[in-house]
């Protein structure tokens, strides 16, 4: 079973009120109310320990602190209440995406057809549960985490799920877990294999982070198009990527590529692509289709994102810059994109 299926079993679980997933949904908001309560608390102390008005800035924060934390409250008590069914509507899938790029790409296109708007101070119900249930028994993920000392594998599942739930970045969490490890390691007497440990996953944060936090937001993202590709009149969903100098050759070659929306989203660890939903065939948006835009890029930067091997044969002509992708299964981790080797290439 993939993570995105364990993730999506997970979810229908909290639906059908079984208690093992209620119980690990109540420590998750329980965990995320707790930190947003001490940092509105911390921000309140500052704002009343400066003398002098208060900017914009803190007030903006501290209200989208007290919003979150009146979201949380709700949520708590419709996990508790088992009397009470989960909101599952389409309402709340769209604002489980808060945060989620691919969403503010559709909405600003088509804000008649989105009725609900992301906004900063939106709690991402759905992405939390998928985060959840990706760290949860049995996922590819809480294997991963379970050969770490149970300490530090708590630390970086604590930091996912504060993450995730307070629409952080990527950068932002890694340097939660980096800080949370470096806490561990201050313990007295602490054994040399988890100060080992602590040095792995310090080095790891960066790709945990984006890899597990991104995904969370993705996979919630796609859930939402399934389940309203009919009422909104989807067609289907484009791939966005960065088209930055970071961006690798794959994902430059997969960017604007149409899919239907019940296809999976073909992933790497650290990828940074979203799903944006269309609602024609046609490109009426703009996204462009990557090799071409790859194709004006400067002989500099291709050669800096594709290494010399591999543009001296896309300068010859003798691949396109699709022929780099290598989409596959994997059993655990799901749909799976990596770049093809150069030996790969020219066995061809």
């Amino acid at each position: 079973m993939t993570i995105q299926e364990i993730a999506a079993r997970y979810r229908q679980s909290i639906i059908e009120r079984e208690a093992v997933a209620i119980l690990g949904m109540q420590q998750a908001y329980q965990l995320l109310e707790d930190v947003l309560l001490l940092e509105l608390l911390t921000l309140l102390d500052a704002l009343a320990e400066s003398g002098t008005d208060a900017p914009v800035s803190w007030l903006l924060r501290s209200e989208r602190l007290q919003r979150l934390l009146d979201q949380v409250a709700i949520q708590m008590g419709e996990v508790s209440d088992l009397s009470t069914a989960l909101i599952t509507g389409a309402q709340a899938e769209a604002v489980a995406m808060a945060g989620a790029a691919a969403y503010d790409f559709a909405y600003a296109a088509h804000p008649d057809k989105l009725r609900v708007s992301t906004e900063w101070n939106r709690l991402p119900v759905a992405a939390l549960e998928n985060m959840v249930g990706r760290l949860s028994d049995g996922s590819p993920l809480a294997d991963l985490l379970g050969r770490y000392p149970a300490e530090l594998r708590q630390a970086v599942q604590d930091s996912l799920i504060e993450g995730v739930g307070q629409g952080q970045n990527p950068r932002k969490v890694a340097a939660a877990i980096r800080r949370r490890v470096r806490t561990g390691l201050e313990e007295p007497g602490i054994a040399s294999d988890v100060v080992n440990a602590a040095r792995e996953l310090n080095q790891k944060a960066n790709v945990i982070a984006r890899t597990e936090v991104v995904s969370a937001h993705r996979d919630a993202t796609l859930v939402n198009y399934q389940a309203n590709a009919a009422q909104l009149g989807a067609v289907g969903y484009r791939r966005i990527s960065a088209l930055d100098i970071r961006t690798c050759p794959v994902c430059w070659a997969l960017h604007g590529r149409l899919y239907s929306v019940n296809q999976p989203f073909y992933r790497h660890p650290q990828c940074r692509c979203a799903a944006a939903v269309v609602f024609s065939a046609v490109d009426e948006d703009g996204i462009g289709d990557g090799p071409t835009r790859f194709a004006r890029l400067s002989k500099g930067k291709q050669l800096e994102i594709l290494g010399p091997g591999k543009f001296d044969l896309y300068q010859s002509g003798q691949f396109a810059l699709a022929d780099y992708v290598a989409e596959f299964e994997d059993p655990r981790w799901g749909p799976q994109v990596r770049e093809r080797s150069l030996r790969s290439l020219v066995a061809r």
